[in-house]
């Protein structure tokens, strides 16, 4: 899998802004052929923002 989705999204906010923490809630992904196929995650992120 490549850095699309969630995680380019987290990366460039990340590079915008002062990431302080991630609560990751949950996880559920879906595997066919012993490989994940998709998966996502709720969680929670703070971040301060500088002017």
């Amino acid at each position: 899998m490549g850095r699309g989705g969630a995680d380019g999204g987290f990366a460039r906010q990340c590079q915008r802004a002062q990431c302080r923490s991630i609560y990751m809630k949950n996880m559920e992904a879906t595997v066919e052929n012993g490989k994940i196929k998709s998966y996502r995650i709720n969680a929670k992120i703070s971040f301060t923002l500088e002017d």
